[in-house]
């Protein structure tokens, strides 16, 4: 497994089951392409091809998958003999998670699990009754069931998964007991990273794990200094729904995310989810091809880096600029960069470039000095120049830029 930290590239994968009775009853969750809905956990759960998915996240050159151990109604995605005693008919009789963690182990591809420890106000009365959800004080009832929930996943699966990714903020339900929670998962399991769900806005929920993640990402598309959540179609899980996000857009939002100073890991994990039965969203694997080809072709300069000390990418920068009375969108000029990560190669973006020849950049914020200068993609030497105030580079006349991701190798 690579460290956290070190991730620049995820798939985020919903798959889910509803009570239709109950949840969304207009809505398509848990659908096969033609739109009909699983009948029950076990046809979703069986229904979950694992060999797919894994085959996808490795067409993208993802790096890890973060996969729902359940979401809402909380019907767990594998056996659980815990939560048969608190809530018989919501755990299914195949374990995905083992099984995808087998194919995904194919392709060298580290598994999160999502999990919702706050979950209850999504169930019945009858339940939140049984379980203490209205219980006050302490909520010992409610914690002592959602604790042995995770005492049992963690335990099943040690060794075998990379982290966990908390959704939902901590209403008085978990609060009063958030240190035993965290206690709960690195007792069973040293190893693994807690990752919470910060929402829409900085800190919309209550901070706990040692990292963060931000949900959705949304024009003019700024970059944030935790792991960022794109949703590329419509909805987080299928169904029947249209790509929102091109391959070109995601690549250049990954290249600007890779480089926010200060980025904790994780990077970017674009998300989407499977039908069941197998197949995805119209234009959604075209998207994991076209992604993965443009990886792989950068990937030196992307994956395995470091945001760069030298040419400081802030948080908050974004892609572009919104004009505010037409709403529209204006393309300034976009340099970012990523270091080496033996910090002897400064890889310089220009997603964006200037009508000019010659670039002037900032002086290196870590007093690096640079002596050469090359196009990554094509060896061909650029010229640069240096003095304490400004980096110099010059392409000479009528210089040839990508309309993706021109590189420049600094050393």
């Amino acid at each position: 497994m690579k460290a956290f930290k070190d991730l620049r590239l995820g798939l985020f994968v919903h798959y889910v089951y509803f009570d239709p009775a109950r949840w969304f009853p207009n809505q398509r969750v848990g659908v096969y392409p033609s739109g009909r809905k699983a009948a029950s956990l076990d046809e979703l759960a069986e229904g979950c091809d694992v060999e797919d998915l894994a085959r996808q996240a490795a067409a993208m050159k993802a790096e890890y998958v973060m996969f729902t151990a359940w979401h809402a109604d909380m019907n767990l995605l594998y056996p659980s003999e815990v939560l048969e005693k608190y809530r018989p008919g919501h755990s299914a009789k195949r374990d995905v998670i083992s099984d995808l963690y087998e194919a995904l182990s194919k392709y060298d591809i580290d598994l999160i699990l999502y999990v919702h420890p706050s979950d209850g106000h999504d169930f019945p009365e009858s339940d939140q009754e049984k379980l203490g959800w209205h219980e006050g004080g302490d909520y010992k009832i409610w914690n002592d069931f959602i604790n042995d929930v995770f005492a049992e996943l963690v335990t099943r699966y040690r060794g075998k998964i990379l982290g966990y990714w908390f959704d939902g903020g901590f209403p008085v339900q978990v609060q009063p007991q958030m240190q035993r929670l965290k206690d709960t998962f690195i007792t069973n399991d040293p190893n693994v990273v807690l990752i919470q769900n910060e929402a829409f806005d900085d800190n919309f929920f209550l901070p706990w794990a040692e990292f963060g993640c931000r949900e959705r990402i949304n024009p003019p598309y700024k970059c944030h200094a935790i792991q960022a959540a794109p949703v590329i179609t419509s909805g987080w899980w299928a169904k029947c729904a249209i790509l929102e996000w091109t391959p070109e857009l995601a690549f250049q939002y990954l290249v600007l995310q890779s480089s926010c100073h200060g980025l904790q890991g994780g990077g970017t994990a674009f998300s989407t989810g499977p039908y069941v039965g197998g197949g995805w969203e119209p234009g959604v694997e075209d998207f994991f091809k076209r992604l993965g080809e443009y990886v792989e072709k950068y990937q030196e300069a992307i994956l395995d880096t470091r945001p760069s000390e030298a040419i400081i990418t802030e948080p908050g920068t974004p892609l572009f600029i919104i004009d505010p009375p037409s709403q529209s969108k204006i393309f300034k000029p976009l340099f970012t960069a990523t270091d080496s990560k033996d910090g002897l190669k400064t890889y310089l973006h220009i997603l964006y470039p200037p009508y000019e020849s010659t670039f002037r950049l900032p002086a290196p914020a870590n007093g690096k000095k640079f002596t050469s200068a090359k196009m990554m993609l094509s060896n061909t030497p650029v010229n640069i120049a240096q003095n304490e105030n400004e980096l110099l580079i010059d392409f000479g006349v009528n210089p040839e830029f990508s309309l993706l991701d021109t590189v420049i190798v600094l050393q």
